[in-house]
């Protein structure tokens, strides 16, 4: 006889081992139960599925999203070499 081990969000994952219980259904989670948009990898305050640059903390929000942008400008220091400006000056 087997014996089914809660999983209220229906993910895969038991609930005792869930870190993320409330995950939307149909989505792909990790192996803690948490998928990308329940995530933040860098603590930079955008998660993972809207991270362009999700293992490096970052502040831009113009072409790419959550990568390093020095003056805090919205573009990121990447954009702003390859366009020849300065991205420690706003």
């Amino acid at each position: 006889m087997s014996y089914l081990l809660p999983d209220a969000d229906s993910d895969g994952i038991w609930d005792g081992d869930d870190l993320c219980p409330e995950t939307e259904l149909g989505l792909s989670v990790n192996m803690q139960g948490c998928a990308e948009n329940q995530l933040d990898e860098d603590n930079d305050g955008f998660t993972n599925d809207i991270d362009d640059c999700e293992d490096v903390a970052g502040t831009s929000i113009y072409g790419s999203v959550g990568c390093p942008d020095a003056d805090g400008d919205g573009y990121t220091n990447i954009e702003e070499f390859l366009n020849n400006t300065d991205p420690n000056k706003k």
